[in-house]
Order: C-alpha cells, then structure tokens, then sequence
C-alpha cells in the first residue's frame, strides 16, 4: 500500500524526530537510509544548546555547501531539516539560512 507523505507527515511527525527515526523515514522514502547525512546534520547537538546546532546545518545554504544542489544527498538534508521544523516547530519550509534559522528559533521560543 502506498504511503500518502502529506497524511504521514501530519500525522505521524507530532513527536520529535531522532536520528533512527529519520533513517528509517528516509529508507521508506528513498530506498536507503543514508545514515550519513544524517550523522552530519546532526553531529553538533549537545544535550545543553537544544536547538542552537540548527544554525550550523539546518538551512538551504549549509546543505548546498556540503552536497550541491539537485544531488539525492541534498534532497535527504532538505527533507530531513524539513521534517525537523515541521515536527518542533510547525515550519513548513527550510529556512534560507543561519540568519534565519536564529530569527524562527527565536520566534518559537526555543533559544
């Protein structure tokens, strides 16, 4: 059975997402896990900045720096990100860049 990704991420994205979860979404939605970018998107966070290691990698800008745009590792940074801010935040989009992952952070009270 086909999954409905609009149903899904309304749905099932209400919880936080942690690394195994991204892996095991980005395997149903891109046939591979690619823990790898994951690992990369992630490898800042430590357990007191929250949510301040966004605005290292959680944007357009840092993801086309690292994986070139229109590469399928792009698209799994971007859907990741994009997976992050829909299930913290309720954003629908990935910001532009660090400037204004701070000014959304700020906006959501979450630094």
């Amino acid at each position: 059975m086909p999954i409905n990704m609009q149903e899904f991420l309304c749905k099932e994205l209400v919880y936080k997402m942690r690394l195994k979860d991204h892996v095991i979404v980005t395997e149903i939605v891109f046939g591979n896990g690619y823990d790898d970018v994951h690992i990369w998107l992630d490898e800042l966070y430590k357990p007191r900045s929250g949510f301040l290691h966004w605005q290292h990698r959680h944007h357009i800008k840092a993801i086309k720096e690292k994986y070139g745009y229109g590469t399928t590792k792009y698209s799994v940074a971007i859907f990741h990100v994009l997976c992050d801010w829909f299930s913290h935040c309720n954003l629908h989009h990935v910001p532009r860049d660090e400037n204004e992952v701070i000014s959304f952070l700020k906006e959501e009270n979450l630094i």
